[in-house]
């Protein structure tokens, strides 16, 4: 089916019941990378994504500049830590409600995540939630969610081959 429209769904506490392993992981990683002093206050930050939010901590405790290049050994360990936690759980219906979309609508779905993009992968998988790995954009390598939102867009247009969605819905708690 001819798909004229996109949904982009957020992932943590949208779909999946994710953000208590996520925080874990993610705090408990910055802290194993020797950043010591952490602004958990997640709201009080311009962007709230994991790349911007590791750029701004370790920034004030190292006193140099981040570099995306950090993130690949950081995705790694982080991932191994949420590994240990309690699996993601499926947000109640929302496996149904993707399905529903990809499979009876001209709606194609794609995902847009502050959250990096293995752990993010993860939590789709634990959760039992249907999902094309090319349509996952995360802030591996972007710190603003809008752009990460625009990303995961250009993605869904080049994986369904369409220059223009008719309507596009974003579903998430994130601004």
């Amino acid at each position: 089916m001819l798909k004229n429209n996109l949904i982009i769904f957020d992932i943590d506490d949208t779909l999946t019941k994710s953000e208590t392993q996520h925080h874990t992981a993610y705090v408990n990683t910055m802290k194993n990378f020797g950043i010591t002093k952490i602004n958990q206050d997640w709201k009080s930050y311009k962007n709230v994504t994991d790349s911007y939010i590791l750029k701004e901590n370790y920034e004030a405790n190292f006193n140099q500049n981040f570099e995306f290049s950090l993130i690949p050994e950081f995705e790694k360990k982080m991932l191994a830590l949420m590994l240990k936690l309690p699996k993601s759980k499926e947000i109640k219906g929302a496996s149904t409600i993707v399905n529903f979309f990809m499979q009876q609508t001209d709606y194609a779905i794609c995902f847009a995540t502050g959250s990096l993009l293995a752990p993010a992968l993860v939590k789709l998988q634990q959760a039992e939630i249907n999902f094309v790995p090319e349509l996952v954009e995360a802030s591996n390598s972007i710190y603003s969610r809008e752009d990460i939102v625009k990303s995961a867009i250009k993605k869904a247009q080049k994986y369904f081959q369409i220059s223009d969605f008719k309507n596009i819905i974003s579903v998430g708690d994130g601004i």
